[in-house]
């Protein structure tokens, strides 16, 4: 999947994903008179941190987190401190994670997990 960067003739500029440039219009259900407000589009390198995607991978399962969960606030706040290695706690569960930047997404790699029944799940060597 591609994204693409819309600049908008009042300034804003979204990004939008898909196959194709049309396809991405659909996807983000943009009908066709928007198309006269648009200045132009081009396919996106990266997206702001604002816009990328959060990823928590736990061996090879790979789950979207929503922007909107203590998960995401609390690892966006340890990134914006510089943080490398994360760590959060949510309902008693409390991951640790490697974190990579990636042009469109941000990857929480999992290293360990301790659930709040005490249950120790280690993905892979912990260093701290």
């Amino acid at each position: 999947m591609k994204h693409f960067n819309c600049h908008w003739n009042f300034g804003n500029i979204t990004t939008i994903c898909g196959e194709t440039i049309e396809d991405a219009f659909h996807r983000a259900g943009y009908g066709g008179g928007i198309i006269r407000t648009l200045d132009y589009w081009e396919e996106a390198k990266e997206v702001s941190m604002d816009n990328k995607k959060i990823v928590l991978v736990e061996d090879d399962k790979r789950t979207e987190i929503s922007r909107g969960t203590l998960f995401a606030k609390q690892i966006l706040e340890q990134i914006a401190d510089g943080a490398k290695r994360v760590v959060a706690s949510v309902v008693g569960n409390k991951w640790i994670c490697d974190v990579e930047i990636m042009p469109f997404e941000i990857v929480c790699n999992c290293v360990a997990l301790t659930k709040r029944s005490g249950e120790q799940v280690v993905f892979r060597p912990v260093i701290l």
